[in-house]
């Protein structure tokens, strides 16, 4: 048999348990919210991620298309005969030729300054790696070659 006092603990109890499971809905509808907050803000970003990537890969479409268009080495300093050797960054001439014939080297050089104010025998070429820079004493006949560009 419940007792007065029983019955209020029992009632007590109850009570209790009806707001932990209010608070616990409450807490349940707030974390599917802010899930549901989080998905949106997901799909966002992947939206501007595959954007971006859709961006990127023309932009890279474009660079390349660039480079099979432009013909190394090609003329940036007509004065000095000064050339920008590859695209790639990688210089490593181990020979140059124009329509007269071979160039010979005359060494590598740190900086541009040093490489137009280096002397230079004719039928000789100068480089510069740290810059992708070759210059030769005059101006090549016909299409100045290095030796990554067309097999000699």
């Amino acid at each position: 048999m419940l007792t007065a006092e029983g019955f209020s603990h029992v009632l007590a109890r109850l009570e209790q348990l009806a707001h932990d499971r209010d608070v616990a809905r409450r807490d349940e509808k707030r974390a599917l919210a802010e899930t549901q907050r989080l998905d949106r803000q997901v799909g966002d970003l992947n939206s501007q991620l595959i954007a971006e990537q859709r961006r990127t890969a023309a932009y890279r479409a474009e660079v390349e298309s660039l480079k099979k268009k432009a013909e190394f080495p090609f003329l940036i300093d007509r004065k000095n005969h000064i050339f920008v050797a590859f695209e790639d960054g990688n210089l490593r001439v181990t020979a140059a030729k124009d329509d007269d014939g071979t160039y010979q080297s005359q060494g590598d050089l740190p900086d541009y300054a040093a490489l137009i104010g280096a002397p230079i025998n004719p039928r000789c070429y100068l480089t510069c790696a740290a810059m992708n820079l070759i210059r030769v004493a005059a101006p090549p006949t016909g299409k100045l070659r290095l030796d990554d560009d067309v097999p000699f």
